[in-house]
């Protein structure tokens, strides 16, 4: 199975600096539209997403909990199917915080993912390094908006 591996905050959603409310979920448009074109290519989508809010006590995890199942819900209701969203709610050192690859190298234990054909897209350095470590092509779509060339794909 080839995988898009998808940040969350900043690059599917406006970056709500440690969102904690439902609410205040907010897609961009050239994000689910690049989603849809993707899923004609027969790629998979997981989100993958540094939480460091919990470790802060600014959020809770049941509030994460409720904002990833919000965005998923939504997502499906958009004909767009998420297999899966982790989240690492530490804020430092540790396997799953992104630069790392953990939290894609757990999703690669739970399916059967192909990272030779598999892709990440997020809005920072360290979304695009926690692939390119495991071989993955990276691109950077921020605030909706693709910076790099993902038109390769098509």
């Amino acid at each position: 199975m080839k995988v898009a591996f998808l940040d969350r905050d900043g690059t599917l959603i406006k970056d709500k600096h440690y969102l904690s409310d439902v609410n205040g979920i907010e897609f961009y448009n050239e994000a689910i539209s690049l989603l849809k074109a993707l899923q004609r290519k027969n790629f998979k989508f997981i989100i993958v997403t540094n939480q460091s809010g919990i470790a802060r006590g600014l959020i809770t995890g049941n509030q994460l909990n409720l904002i990833n199942k919000k965005i998923e819900m939504d997502l499906s209701h958009l004909g767009i199917m998420i297999l899966k969203t982790y989240s690492c709610p530490e804020k430092s050192e540790h396997p799953w915080r992104k630069s790392r690859p953990g939290m894609l190298l757990q999703a690669g234990l739970d399916f059967n993912i192909n990272y030779s054909q598999s892709i990440v897209i997020g809005d920072k350095e360290s979304d695009i390094h926690s692939g390119e470590k495991l071989g993955m092509k990276a691109f950077k779509l921020k605030n909706g908006n693709l910076e790099s060339g993902i038109e390769d794909l098509f």
